[in-house]
């Protein structure tokens, strides 16, 4: 497979709010070469995409923001901090963190100062999206 870069594309310094027109800055290539035991048949390997539920509690590998703002939407968008560790408390992530020895409510009090805001003393929210 190639991967091919666009280059001077007329969209390519568009500002988007949202993530419903992305950038595209690039192309794939698919080559393929017919094989010479199959007189009409043409072999393409295809990744095959399927829609799952999965519960992202089981998931080790959600970043700690992930965490933090996944639980804010259950919570509807404002909580206080003693919800906030209720919520996540049986995440994959936050148990391997305690078995560990780490921290992970310094973790979460960490992410909130950095990407959430406190909208009253103990109590947060996701940011505003303008």
């Amino acid at each position: 497979m190639l991967i091919k870069l666009q280059h001077n594309t007329m969209m390519e310094n568009a500002h988007y709010t949202n993530f419903e027109d992305p950038r595209i800055l690039h192309e794939y290539v698919i080559v393929t070469q017919k094989p010479k035991q199959f007189a009409s048949a043409w072999l393409v390997t295809v990744r095959h995409s399927d829609r799952s539920c999965v519960d992202q509690r089981e998931t080790s590998g959600q970043t700690w923001q992930g965490i933090v703002w996944t639980a804010l939407i259950a919570l509807h968008n404002k909580a206080s901090l003693s919800a906030i560790y209720d919520q996540i408390r049986d995440h994959a992530r936050v148990r391997k963190a305690g078995s560990l020895g780490t921290d992970w409510q310094a973790i979460v009090r960490r992410v909130l100062q950095e990407t959430c805001v406190q909208v009253e003393r103990g109590v947060w929210s996701l940011p505003q999206i303008q």
